[in-house]
């Protein structure tokens, strides 16, 4: 459960950040959501705390990603598993 919740932040960080950035009027707006949407991403898969995530990290955190998203566990994410994760980041993010 906490995974799920991390991996859902996660991606709703990244996406808020994007279009934050995207509606930023300044260069440097925009730098400051971006780093705002890395910070997030450190937070979260940075497992060991050391400051980076290394590649085993990331992976470890994309695949239990999705596990979770891959409802019959076929291996494989259809449209619909792919629908339900944008719905739960829609909600998350009020859009």
């Amino acid at each position: 459960m906490r995974i799920q919740r991390k991996a859902i932040l996660l991606a709703a960080a990244v996406i808020a950040a994007g279009a934050l950035a995207a509606c930023a009027e300044t260069k440097e707006q925009r730098l400051s959501m971006g780093e705002l949407s890395a910070q997030r991403m450190l937070d979260l898969a940075d497992v060991n705390k050391d400051g980076n995530v290394s590649k085993e990290e990331f992976l470890k955190f994309m695949g239990e990603e999705f596990d979770r998203l891959d409802r019959n566990k076929d291996q494989r994410l259809s449209r619909e598993e792919l629908q339900r994760l944008n719905e739960s980041l829609s909600g998350m993010t009020g859009g």
